[in-house]
């Protein structure tokens, strides 16, 4: 799926690895004062639930405020969008995952002044009764800069929620770590309890999930404490976690994507199951 963040029209793409085909999907259009809207700004949310593609947030222009606590899922099967409830909060740059069916919305909130922010607070909806709760408040405020919440990813480990990330401990400490909710006991449990935290650390959009297998590319392996967090970039490895496991396996980078990274060309990260 793409976007650009301010004018253009939404449209998305899907691939058969089958036929080593291409298909246009039907196009997300939403009502905006009587006329139809394709745009999606770049604070939209995108991620699934199950089978359906799911868009949290977006428009871009005049009076698009409407669409900031707004959730539009796809439906593959009749290649249509249908509308979903809508997100209690606004949606300014926040993220989803999805964990054990249902999809955890994290970032904070933002209220109508623009400025009170509660940085702690997700958002959990459940397709099974098609609402919204509030989710577990985040162990500690998550750090953000000009372009959001860039070091930040949430994926799924034995069904719950983990949130990998930068986390601000007080007004002069950062802390880059990753903490794991259990649903069951209502708290939050450090990471490393049960698995080692990952070599490298990923930015948004470098963690993704395969048959049991977390999968992340970062380059990100010392950092400072101050604040703002002074980040030391490092060579770009990839490392994968088998459900079960404790250890995490580095997979080597094809020479093509090594010459890539060294023209310091942007690299799109996603792990999938071919066959």
């Amino acid at each position: 799926m793409t976007a650009h963040p301010f004018s253009r029209s939404m449209r998305a793409h899907a691939y058969n690895a089958g036929q080593n085909t291409w298909r246009e999907l039907a196009p997300l259009v939403r009502d905006r004062d009587g006329e139809s809207d394709d745009k999606l700004a770049g604070h939209a949310a995108v991620g699934c639930i199950g089978r359906n593609i799911v868009v949290i947030g977006g428009g871009c222009g005049e009076n698009y405020e409407p669409f900031l606590r707004r959730m539009d899922a796809y439906d593959p099967a009749e290649d249509t969008w249908s509308r979903l409830p809508d997100l209690p909060f606004d949606c300014h740059n926040n993220r989803v995952a999805e964990v054990d069916g249902k999809l955890y919305c994290y970032g904070g909130y933002r209220g109508p002044d623009g400025e009170n922010e509660d940085a702690r607070r997700t958002a959990v909806y459940d397709p099974a009764t098609r609402a919204w709760t509030d989710g577990p408040r985040l162990p500690h405020e998550l750090w953000r800069n000009e372009v959001g919440h860039e070091l930040v990813s949430a994926y799924e480990v034995s069904k719950r929620l983990c949130i990998t990330g930068i986390f601000k401990l007080d007004d002069v400490r950062n802390l880059f770590s990753a903490f794991v909710w259990d649903p069951a006991r209502g708290s939050w449990d450090d990471f490393e309890l049960e698995i080692p935290l990952p070599p490298v650390f990923p930015r948004y959009r470098g963690v993704s999930q395969v048959d049991g297998h977390i999968a992340l590319m970062g380059s990100i392996s010392l950092y400072s404490h101050e604040d703002p967090p002074e980040i030391h970039e490092g060579s770009l490895r990839v490392f994968v976690l088998k459900e079960g496991s404790r250890n995490w396996t580095e997979w080597a980078l094809p020479a093509v994507i090594q010459n890539m990274v060294q023209n310091n060309v942007e690299i799109a990260f996603r792990a999938v199951r071919i066959g």
